[in-house]
């Protein structure tokens, strides 16, 4: 596929064509690189690879000082001969932490004055090991340990109780067997198999005949059974009810296509939600399903869709591998008070791209609506 990809760049007489496919071809490359290392280490039944913890103070560090340097002198504490840090710039982040004898443990940044950086590694003693279920284990104790107050799957198995969408005994029954797995895999395995029928009951007013329920109504639905859990559930889902309600309840003229990519001005690779196919352009989506407003994280994330849009001939290249100049971009909220809590940093990103197609989708009770100028936004958020 990659000398495929080479072959058609060298051939191609597009110049933009041609970029694009070498970039495809890089990125394989790249994961081909990864692939080998993880392979490595397994073969040698010890894969000392850890993906630190990536919060709040450690993406602020990234983008104000950049990538620190792993070494005894900033990082006290650290044994450098048991310990090394990556520190690549071309790459985003997070951070890649090797530890030689494979027990690396999860570490983060913190906010220490007396570095010259501002910043300090620190292990994250927050998160433990994730539990693994002992062999024997029956699928009715597994439950009752994702059940465990502060657990993802509590809110979840609430939601399809409420909803009618699942018993016990069926959730039981979408169970594998919980012996030697990991509690992450199972939980994540047990939302997979009651996913789409989440999703549809969303959507439809009986799932079996694909009768539709009204866009208020689909709004409705999503808000209410989305409340109580937790960020990334609501996240994820946020995004996937987003694209059925588009279809069914958007322009017949437009095709939402997810996770396209692009590479930012510092050549970190981008994935936003979606790419939305025009008669009259093209345009990037990205859906944020919060109560909360935006993080500073979603900000920048925001502010690279802008900065593609302003540049001339900016494009997303689709999972198909086809190259979409983009034409615009639209921010969703899938909630009335994120939008609200947004509004400061919205009005920011108008004044910074004021010669940009830059429209906000805010769900409302009656459904969505779509704003392309502060005024009109503010007075329908008070």
């Amino acid at each position: 596929m990659i000398d495929n990809l080479r072959r058609r760049a060298d051939g191609a007489v597009d110049e933009q064509l041609a970029g694009d496919l070498h970039r495809q071809a890089d990125f394989l490359e790249a994961q081909m690189s990864r692939y080998e290392e993880v392979v490595a280490g397994i073969a040698q039944g010890n894969d000392p690879r850890l993906i630190a913890r990536m919060t709040q103070e450690t993406n602020k560090a990234i983008h104000e000082k950049g990538f620190m340097p792993f070494d005894e002198a900033k990082v006290p504490g650290v044994d450098p001969e048991n310990y090394w840090y990556v520190a690549n710039e071309a790459a985003p982040p997070p951070y890649r932490v090797f530890h030689k004898s494979g027990t690396t443990p999860r570490l983060m940044l913190t906010p220490d004055a007396n570095h010259g950086s501002g910043y300090r590694l620190v292990e994250d003693l927050r998160h433990k090991s994730v539990h693994t279920f002992a062999a024997g284990t029956s699928k009715a104790d597994a439950l009752q340990w994702l059940l465990k107050p502060g657990k993802s799957f509590g809110p979840y198995r609430q939601m399809l109780l409420d909803h009618k969408l699942a018993t016990d005994n069926e959730i039981l029954g979408a169970m594998m067997a919980p012996g030697g797995v990991t509690e992450d895999v199972l939980r994540l395995h047990l939302k997979k198999a009651f996913r789409q029928r989440v999703l549809d009951h969303m959507i439809y007013a009986n799932p079996t005949n694909k009768t539709l329920l009204s866009a208020a109504e689909s709004t409705q639905r999503f808000q209410t059974m989305t409340k109580g859990l937790n960020s990334a559930d609501y996240g994820s889902l946020g995004e996937s009810w987003y694209a059925m309600y588009n279809k069914a309840f958007g322009k017949g003229d437009n095709t939402l296509e997810a996770h396209p990519r692009f590479f930012d001005e510092d050549g970190g690779k981008r994935l936003p939600d979606f790419v939305e196919r025009n008669l009259d352009g093209n345009t990037v989506v990205e859906v944020k399903s919060t109560r909360e407003g935006l993080s500073d994280r979603d900000v920048e994330q925001i502010r690279q869709s802008l900065k593609l849009v302003e540049e001339e001939g900016g494009s997303v290249t689709t999972k198909g591998g086809e190259s979409l100049e983009i034409d615009g971009f639209r921010l969703v909220f899938t909630q009335q008070d994120g939008a609200a809590k947004s509004l400061d940093d919205i009005e920011d990103l108008y004044d910074a791209f004021d010669e940009v197609d830059f429209k906000v989708e805010v769900f409302l009770a009656s459904g969505s609506d779509v704003f392309s100028d502060m005024k009109s936004l503010r007075d329908a958020l008070r």
